[in-house]
C-alpha cells in the first residue's frame, strides 16, 4: 500500500526533517508485518504544473530539480537496513545481513493537536516546524551481548537539522525561490546526513550510546573486521581459485 504523511499537497511539514522520523517510525513498525511503499519519489510529477518555489510542500522525496529531502535521505538508511530481524522496540530496530547488524533509532514527534484538528497553509518555511508537538531530547543507551569477539567497525549516519536536511539549508541561504544550479549544487551537498566511522574491540559485549533531539534519525552499521589471518586464508584460496 503506499502511503503518504499528510494529505495537503502544500504542507510544509512534508518538507521537514519530520518526514524522516516519520518514514523511519512506520518502516519500524510495519517491518516484518506489512509491506510499506511511499507516494511519491518527486514533486516533478505533482498534478500543478506550476511550483510557487522548490520547497512547497510537495509529496516528493526529491524537489522537482532533483534536490533529496530529509525523506529521502531516511529511506536510503532505510534501505541498508538487514533482512533478519534481531530485536526492536519503541523508537528502535535492530536488524542483521550475512556479515553485518543495522541499528535503526529515530525519535518521533506527532503534529500539535491544534494543526491536527485546524489545519492551516503555512506561508513562511520559517514556520514549518512550529506545527509539531515539542517532544523531549531522547538518550540512548544499546547493549549488544553475545557478540563474536574480535574488531569491529562501525559507521553511524544521522539526520539533523543541520545534517541531512536540505530544507533547513534552503532556509539558511536566504530561501531563493528557484535555486541557481551553484545554490542547487550547494544545497544537495549539504543535505548528506552527518557521518562517523571508528573501531571497537569487543570481548562480548558492545554499547552504543547516543542523543537525538526531536525529529531526528539515527543509522549505526556496523560488522565484525577479519583478522590477518583470515584475510591471508581467504586471500590464499581466491588465489588459489583464480
Amino acid at each position: 500500500e503506499e502511503s503518504t504523511s499528510t494529505l495537503w499537497q502544500r504542507d510544509l511539514s512534508s518538507e521537514t526533517c519530520y518526514k524522516a522520523a516519520w518514514l523511519a517510525k512506520n518502516m519500524c513498525e510495519s517491518c516484518d508485518r506489512a509491506v510499506f511503499g511511499y507516494w511519491l519519489l518527486t514533486d516533478l510529477m505533482e498534478e500543478r504544473a506550476t511550483l510557487e518555489t522548490v520547497f512547497h510542500g510537495g509529496y516528493g522525496l526529491l524537489t522537482y530539480n532533483g534536490i533529496p529531502k530529509a525523506g529521502y535521505q531516511a529511506m536510503r538508511l532505510i534501505s541498508r537496513m538487514g533482512n533478519t530481524l534481531i530485536a526492536s522496540g519503541e523508537g528502535w530496530l535492530l536488524t542483521k545481513s550475512s556479515d553485518a547488524y543495522q541499528l535503526l533509532a529515530y525519535n518521533y514527534c506527532h503534529y500539535s493537536r491544534m494543526y491536527r484538528y485546524r489545519y492551516k497553509r503555512l506561508d513562511k518555511p520559517q514556520e514549518a516546524y512550529s506545527v509539531f508537538e515539542t517532544g523531549n531530547v531522547l538518550h540512548m543507551l544499546f547493549q549488544l551481548d553475545g557478540l563474536p569477539r574480535g574488531t569491529y567497525h562501525i559507521e553511524r549516519r544521522k539526520i539533523t537539522q543541520e545534517h541531512g536536511s536540505s530544507f533547513d539549508q534552503w532556509i539558511k541561504i536566504g530561501t531563493p525561490r528557484y535555486p541557481t544550479p551553484d545554490e542547487q549544487m550547494y544545497l544537495i551537498a549539504m543535505s548528506q546526513p552527518i557521518f562517523q566511522t571508528e573501531t571497537a574491540e569487543v570481548s562480548d559485549v558492545l554499547q552504543f550510546e547516543g542523543v537525538l533531539r526531536p525529529l531526528e534519525v539515527e543509522f549505526i552499521y556496523f560488522y565484525r573486521m577479519k583478522a590477518k589471518k583470515e584475510r591471508s586464508i581467504h586471500d590464499g584460496m581466491g588465489q588459489a581459485n583464480g
